[in-house]
């Protein structure tokens, strides 16, 4: 995965998202023509669509996915993603959801911890997406594990294992 900062986004690019079409059928998300990249961005703030505009602007192009934080089920802390506010914004700019587990301060703890945390994600996952769209996503989803690096602790192998097993 390929990163580089700006002040309010954050550019990623990936190889194959997947997007559920309107009709509910899963369809592969195309490269953006603009850069024969994934082109993404993540924020720890609630997409508008001012902001997608503003991304659009810094990316030379509508991102393809939009990195959000998840805790646990119900959590109103707007750092976090936030279905009520953000789905509908993102859905109809084409614009999927790339979960991103916030347990940055745990990620060094043992195989337990991660297992915790993997299950809290798992059921904020499936509380803002609901059970029957996840469970017909042709390829399955993907979750990403924030770890943010020095001074931050870096992730042991026992917690990471706990999480997948979640």
């Amino acid at each position: 995965m390929k990163r580089t900062r700006s002040p309010s986004l954050r550019h990623t690019s990936t190889k194959t998202p997947v997007r559920k079409s309107s009709e509910g059928a899963a369809t592969q998300v195309r490269k953006s023509t603009a850069t024969d990249q994934w082109v993404g961005a993540d924020t720890s703030t609630v997409v508008t669509q001012e902001l997608i505009a503003l991304a659009t602007v810094q990316l030379g192009t509508k991102p393809l996915f939009w990195g959000r934080y998840f805790k646990g089920p119900g959590d109103q802390n707007p750092v976090r993603y936030q279905a009520q506010l953000e789905g509908l914004i993102l859905n109809s700019n084409r614009i999927r959801v790339l979960p991103i587990a916030q347990q940055t301060n745990n990620v060094a703890l043992d195989q337990s911890t991660g297992h915790r945390d993997g299950l809290r994600n798992g059921a904020a996952i499936i509380s803002s997406f609901g059970q029957i769209y996840l469970s017909n996503l042709v390829d399955g989803i993907l979750v990403f594990l924030d770890v943010e690096g020095p001074p931050n602790p870096s992730p042991s192998v026992e917690y990471y294992k706990g999480g997948a097993m979640a």
